[in-house]
């Protein structure tokens, strides 16, 4: 990186590989940056600098396996891309299982309703209906516009996918009841 804060990997040892002490001089020179770079991916300082720590953990579980095949500052800004990726991929799979659970509770309640013909006035207005769609998970939505929208029967969809049966049927139950809630949703309640 700029200014040679730290020892070129490819000069400090003629096999091109990196030793601690190298590793230890690019985290001083460049934590700002690393740091930065996770923020503007995941937009929050403590997971920023959770992903950080995560990132040099990594890189310091595996400076052995480090080869010199590219420079070391491009090695450990990868391993950081890579942790960012992990927890937003993490996140996304978190906030579905809390909509999910969010969703279930709500349809358990026996004063929980919608009021249909809103939801019908929302399914008409294509806008409302992709941004509904949106929301579901990717199998989700997958197995819905399959099997409502291409009238794909849920034996099909199971064989294609290469589903069980059961999965496609409860993917499906889940996609309607999200639908439902969501299209049914004042505009308040989306907000949040």
């Amino acid at each position: 990186m700029a200014g040679g804060a730290y020892p070129d990997s490819s000069v400090a040892d003629p096999t091109g590989a990196a030793t601690s002490a190298d590793l230890a001089s690019f985290f001083e020179a460049e934590l700002t940056r690393l740091y930065g770079l996770c923020f503007q991916m995941l937009r929050d300082p403590t997971e920023a600098e959770d992903a950080v720590q995560e990132t040099a953990m990594r890189a310091i579980r595996s400076i052995d396996r480090f080869r010199g095949e590219a420079a070391l500052p491009s090695w450990v800004f990868r391993i950081c891309v890579n942790v960012c990726r992990d927890r937003i991929r993490d996140r996304a799979r978190d906030r579905q299982a809390l909509d999910d659970a969010r969703i279930d509770a709500l349809w358990r309640d026996q004063h929980y309703t919608v009021d249909p013909s809103l939801v019908i006035t929302r399914a008409e207005d294509g806008k409302r209906l992709r941004a509904a769609l949106d929301r579901l998970s990717p199998s989700q939505r997958m197995v819905l516009v399959l099997h409502d929208a291409a009238d794909w029967p849920a034996s099909r969809i199971a064989d294609d996918l290469q589903l069980p049966l059961g999965t496609v049927k409860s993917h499906l139950r889940r996609a309607r009841m999200a639908m439902v809630t969501l299209l049914g949703q004042s505009d308040m309640e989306r907000r949040t």
